[in-house]
């Protein structure tokens, strides 16, 4: 590559990277005074739902939203002038939110809320979709403000029932401003209708998206497990303390990723990793000593933690997100199919044991297992990135 590609590149990464910044701090700020006013005036059944419902659409947005957009992305930036999407794309859409469907009644029992539930994750998965499109056009502020638009519908229906009643927010008015916030952010990332095809006329990218959908599992799976093992408010003390982590470490995460990705795709480098590194570092300390106070805060003293399961759970987000770079380059070196079936024997036994033993040992258990994913999923990005890297080095000096 030409100094002046170089250079090039490097300009792209720079203009991603402040709208890019700018839009996850404000879906930051968004998510925080979800929390604070979602925790003081949901009651505590409401507050479970939201929990369970929030790690409903994490993982099935991830198996569809995500491996469609990235395959979206990569042919936007490959010079394609139109958005294709293949006619099994759509069957796994279909597939996912009726699965989803079905285990949210076996948990709330609600078919109205249900309903929502479905719809809302539809929704979500077609604005992830979207983000992927303005990010492969380089619609950075557009990206930017899709992000908070996403995620205010939430609070703004749940605000008005709040100051209309007085007294709690509805969970089905969450829903309901979640629908209507992701098909705005669609309508304002695609203009045109998309074409379908045959998959076969697509670029394949089904390891990243199986990889997504177990990453996001380890996210969002131990909340779903809680839901049906231990009581609503020990799903929702969980709930709070992992929103709060989250948003921090994935809003750093998805930064440096979104902004790193598509220039890695085309050929450049990754320039702020070691950056990246300690302020994840600095971001997880800060955090793990903070959560006690900040729980009891945030919900009015409703609910409370120790310092205990903090440590524990900002360890293993800390794992994730320090994986960034290493993933990154995983997927320029189109090696993720080796990190797949580790990383998902590593979710399926843990999360199997984590059934069995969470009705006994509560919330900890699912810290514990997360923790031990995210660690096995560090050290495998890790090593998979220095494998072929030797292998480069070594086929490169026989060359000479």
């Amino acid at each position: 590559m030409t100094s002046k590609s170089r250079a090039k590149l490097a300009s792209v990464s720079n203009k991603l990277f402040k709208p890019l910044l700018i839009g996850q701090c404000l879906t930051v700020l968004v998510a925080f005074l979800q929390m604070l006013v979602f925790s003081r005036y949901m009651p505590v059944s409401d507050f479970a739902i939201f929990g369970f419902t929030t790690a409903i659409w994490a993982m099935g947005v991830a198996f569809t939203g995500s491996s469609i957009g990235t395959r979206v992305m990569r042919d936007l930036v490959d010079g394609a002038s139109r958005i294709l999407l293949g006619q099994r794309e759509l069957f796994s859409c279909g597939l996912t939110v009726a699965l989803a469907s079905i285990v949210s009644f076996l948990y709330t029992g609600d078919a109205l809320i249900t309903s929502l539930i479905g719809l809302s994750l539809l929704a979500s998965i077609g604005a992830e979709v979207a983000s992927y499109v303005s990010l492969g056009r380089g619609k950075k502020w557009t990206y930017a403000c899709s992000l908070v638009i996403r995620n205010l519908g939430g609070l703004v229906f749940g605000g008005v029932v709040l100051i209309d009643e007085g007294q709690t927010v509805s969970i089905q008015m969450v829903l309901a401003g979640m629908i209507v916030s992701s098909v705005v952010a669609v309508g304002i990332q695609v203009r045109e209708a998309p074409k379908i095809v045959r998959m076969s006329n697509l670029s394949a990218v089904g390891f990243v998206g199986a990889t997504n959908l177990v990453l996001w599992v380890i996210a969002a799976g131990d909340r779903v497990i809680l839901g049906f093992t231990v009581d609503a408010t020990q799903l929702a003390t969980y709930s709070l303390i992992y929103g709060l982590a989250d948003r921090a470490f994935r809003v750093t995460n998805s930064t440096y990723v979104s902004s790193t990705m598509p220039v890695v795709l085309a050929g450049g480098a990754q320039r702020w990793a070691k950056q990246y590194r300690l302020v994840v570092t600095i971001l997880g300390i800060t955090i793990a000593m903070l959560s006690p106070v900040m729980v009891d805060w945030i919900s009015g003293g409703r609910y409370s933690v120790d310092l205990g399961l903090p440590i524990v759970l900002v360890g293993a987000l800390a794992f994730y997100a320090l994986s960034g770079p290493d993933y990154v380059e995983c997927v320029r070196l189109n090696k993720v199919r080796e990190l797949f079936v580790p990383i998902a024997v590593t979710a399926a036994a843990s999360y199997i044991l984590l059934w069995f033993l969470s009705p006994h040992v509560g919330y900890y258990g699912a810290a514990f297992c997360k923790l031990v994913c995210y660690a096995v999923w560090f050290f495998l990005t890790i090593y998979v990135v220095r494998k072929w890297r030797e292998v480069g080095i070594e086929e490169s000096s026989r060359t000479r």
